[in-house]
């Protein structure tokens, strides 16, 4: 199933999946801008790791999506290029994201952990905006909510996606003036979200490989992950300062 198109530019069409990421782009700057001034972080630095880590998020995204789905784009390379008519892996974007953070606070001597922090709630409230934007891949169910696909009732995964992310972003917000060492904000967040991304996967129709989707596999190592970091960071408080 193909992005729905919202409306035209000219020729150009603008596809609700494209759209929907345009504005939890915008947004995300917004909260994230919000943030770093009550931080007291230097605010043009901050944007230009911002306009860097959306460039490398999107690029992440699409080389991690097309990589599961190589078979397909070798058939047809020049559909790796439609970005914005679906195909973006969220676990993708955040590691290209975070590539680029490290390089960059690095570079510049920040400290990446306060920064990651920082942008953790937007990184929520983007997320749950940009799956409204996302085709409905849930299993044939018979709740009342089902969304009726090609005259198949599906699980509506992508509202289940979003609803959850609104409240995570809810609870990061609030809880951002809480934070006694940094980092924990966004270790929480990737505790969270692998919980979710591993529940959610068993209402979708996804790749598989040995009993388990190739996103619970990817949950279950972030998630592990994050837990270590998290009490590291707990113990020592330091590592990638």
């Amino acid at each position: 199933m193909s992005a729905p198109r919202v409306f035209y530019l000219g020729t150009v069409p603008v596809y609700l999946y494209g759209m929907m990421i345009g504005l939890a782009i915008a947004v995300g700057m917004y909260f994230g801008l919000k943030e770093a001034r009550r931080k007291g972080l230097d605010e043009e630095k901050v944007l230009d790791l911002i306009l860097y880590m959306v460039v490398a998020g999107l690029l992440g995204a699409r080389l991690v999506y097309v990589a599961f789905n190589l078979d397909y784009y070798l058939t047809n390379p020049l559909r790796v290029l439609m970005v914005f008519d679906g195909g973006l892996s969220f676990h993708g974007s955040v590691l290209g994201a975070v590539l680029v953070a490290v390089w960059h606070t690095r570079r510049y001597r920040l400290n990446f952990w306060k920064l990651a922090d920082t942008f953790t709630p937007s990184l929520a409230l983007g997320y749950a905006i940009a799956r409204v934007g996302c085709d409905i891949f849930g299993v044939p169910t018979q709740v009342a909510w089902a969304v009726n696909i090609d005259g198949i009732p599906r699980h509506p995964v992508q509202v289940y996606a979003s609803l959850t992310n609104y409240l995570f972003f809810f609870l990061l917000w609030k809880g951002r003036e809480r934070v006694q060492v940094d980092g924990s904000l966004f270790l929480t967040y990737a505790i969270l979200y692998s919980v979710y991304r591993f529940f959610i996967e068993f209402f979708r129709n996804s790749q598989m490989a040995y009993g388990l989707s190739i996103a619970q596999w990817a949950s279950l190592g972030i998630g592990l992950g994050a837990v270590v970091l998290f009490l590291m960071r707990r113990k020592k408080g330091s590592l990638l300062t």
